[in-house]
């Protein structure tokens, strides 16, 4: 049986979003209020970093719903984190977006452009 760690319950009220994580596979639902995307990422980063030294491979499934400027400060956070230690583990990053919202899949091809080390893909949900 996997582990399986609930790094933050998604609040509505006070903006933070689902993270959990199952093995070597963190599950990222919503996006956190810039007030709040501290709190919210924080336990994600220290997670991430204990997984990378744990397994050989390391796998974030990204389904935000919308990008605002604390998902961006985060990515980049993220991806950096992930990109330096690529060579410890090799890091898949699955981009979720709605068929009829063309930002969050232009952010997803962008950050699959600059993010070279990172195995990407992009994968459409229906409306």
């Amino acid at each position: 049986m996997e582990d399986r760690e609930i790094i933050m319950e998604e609040n509505k009220n006070e903006g933070l979003p689902s993270i959990i994580r199952i093995g070597n596979t963190f599950y990222l639902t919503k996006s956190a209020s810039p007030q709040f995307a501290d709190i919210a990422y924080n336990p994600l980063f220290e997670a991430v970093k204990e997984v990378i030294e744990k397994y050989k491979n390391i796998v974030i499934d990204f389904k935000l719903g919308y990008y605002n400027s604390a998902s961006n400060l985060v990515i980049k956070k993220l991806f950096d984190l992930l990109s330096a230690n690529a060579y410890k583990c090799k890091p898949l990053v699955n981009w979720y977006y709605y068929t009829a919202d063309e930002m969050m899949l232009e952010k997803g091809e962008i950050l699959q452009e600059f993010n070279t080390k990172i195995q990407f893909n992009l994968i459409q949900f229906n409306d």
